[in-house]
């Protein structure tokens, strides 16, 4: 969990670092494209994910249906509240969840209609069963990911990409009340601009 969570702080670290800084005077600066998502859009967006667990074992999927609203803060670099629905398929009994999630998204290749995105995401979730087997029914996760946007119309893009999907909690009743879930997440959804 150390190592992971090393990793997605890095990672975070680094979606700072290099989101852009407008600078004062843009006649110092060289001409570019405008970009893709400016600072101070928002968007609202609508995702639909499947996730499998691929360690240590394959028992837990889920399918999640999502809601959310995002603003950039500067060129290209997106802050997103998210809230996602998910259905979880277990060994012992199914379970509904419910989540808070915050997400920070940077565009970091823009070409024409099209750019290639990372981004990281932290959040709570509430399972109406113990998820996984062994757990607690409140969890943590973590996800970390590569997507792109592909523009659709003035203020509507097509997005999709793949996660890395962690749920843990964090072992707050006890580390052997820790069990954990990691899985891929591939997913697809719409982002309204305005």
């Amino acid at each position: 969990m150390k190592q992971i969570t090393s990793w997605l702080v890095a990672i975070a670290l680094f979606c700072l670092a290099v989101a852009p800084v407008r600078a004062a005077d843009d006649s110092i600066t060289p001409s570019r494209p405008p970009a893709a998502f400016p600072k101070g859009t928002w968007d609202v967006q609508a995702t639909g994910t499947s996730a499998w667990e691929f360690y240590p074992y394959d028992h837990e999927k889920l399918a999640t249906g999502s809601a959310g609203i995002g603003y950039y803060l500067a060129d290209n670099f997106a802050a997103t509240l998210t809230v996602p629905v998910s259905h979880v398929r277990q060994s012992t009994r199914d379970a509904t969840m419910v989540g808070l999630d915050l997400s920070l998204r940077y565009h970091f290749l823009q070409r024409d209609r099209f750019t290639l995105f990372a981004d990281l995401t932290g959040g709570l979730a509430q399972a109406t069963h113990i998820v996984p087997p062994g757990g607690t029914y409140f969890n943590f996760t973590a996800q970390l990911g590569l997507g792109a946007t592909y523009r659709l119309a003035d203020h509507l893009d097509l997005a999709a990409g793949v996660h890395y999907f962690h749920l843990s909690n964090a072992a707050i009743r006890g580390i052997n009340h820790n069990p954990d879930l990691n899985a891929a997440q591939p997913y697809v959804g719409v982002m309204f601009r305005f």
